[in-house]
């Protein structure tokens, strides 16, 4: 990177350049380093971390990408947090150092490309380490937590896709197995397929129980159907109340009682 002036991050504290060159002494630039990130001056912090990654040699390499991938991360930086970490990852001298970049990566943020990332690293892992007990994030592994983020990022047809394979897998974990059941009646329901939903609903009741997450998937049946069959909402808020009267979807249906129309007199 040159120090050009047209180069240089401008920055209330000075450039990197300047604040580099002022600290000749190597454990004083990584002390620096440090405390930029502390402060929170994270755009400083990742000029500066990628200049020192441009020279040094490990071990000191390795705390150089952490402390910058961690600038990264909170910065709401993630393809360079991911990709300092990945250098990290292909550096690792042992199972041990590779098995904790891969749970900083999952520790720096739910960003969809931030989890794919990990789990591919989980991939390399296992080929890489192939005696080694995988670093025990099945919920990664199984693509599971991608699938969530793309969820909340509303690419449901995507997310549903990837539930739905976590699903029909062998060798998906019962725990993660549940939690993909409910978040692929979650996007049925948020895509208008109400029907395939309460499919989905009524398997999950069967297998795991009216718990808080049947509980929503019960709710989100009485909205589906709110709008054109509001007897029928009246009905079904009624069931989850009685089903599960502890759950904070009880109260929410309460609450939707509470605004429909009385029903008819017989």
């Amino acid at each position: 990177m040159s120090c050009a002036p047209r180069a240089r991050a401008r920055a209330t504290n000075g450039s990197a350049c300047a604040r580099l060159g002022a600290l000749p002494d190597w454990s004083k630039q990584v002390d620096l380093l440090r405390v930029l990130v502390e402060k929170g001056s994270y755009l400083l912090a990742i000029e500066i971390g990628r200049r020192m990654a441009l020279t040094a040699t490990p071990p000191q390499l390795d705390e150089v990408l952490a402390l910058t991938a961690t600038a990264c991360a909170r910065a709401a930086k993630a393809s360079c947090a991911r990709t300092l970490l990945a250098r990290r990852f292909d550096n690792a001298q042992n199972a041990a150092e590779a098995r904790n970049v891969i749970a900083e990566l999952v520790r720096s943020g739910g960003a969809y490309e931030t989890l794919r990332a990990a789990r591919e690293l989980t991939m390399a892992f296992q080929r890489r380490f192939p005696g080694e007990p995988d670093p025990g994030l099945p919920e990664v592994t199984s693509g599971f937590a991608e699938a969530v983020a793309l969820y909340h990022l509303n690419r449901v047809p995507e997310a549903a896709d990837l539930f739905r394979a976590i699903i029909e897998r062998k060798d998906t974990p019962p725990d993660v197995e549940r939690k993909a059941k409910y978040f692929l009646g979650l996007c049925l329901f948020r895509a208008g397929q109400a029907a395939e939903a309460r499919r989905v609903s009524e398997d999950y009741r069967r297998t795991y129980g009216a718990d808080e997450s049947w509980a929503e998937l019960r709710y989100r049946d009485g909205e589906a159907v709110q709008p054109r069959q509001p007897a029928r909402a009246r009905e079904i808020y009624a069931e989850l109340i009685e089903t599960a009267p502890g759950s904070m979807w009880a109260r929410a249906a309460n609450r939707q009682l509470a605004g429909l129309p009385a029903p008819a007199a017989p």
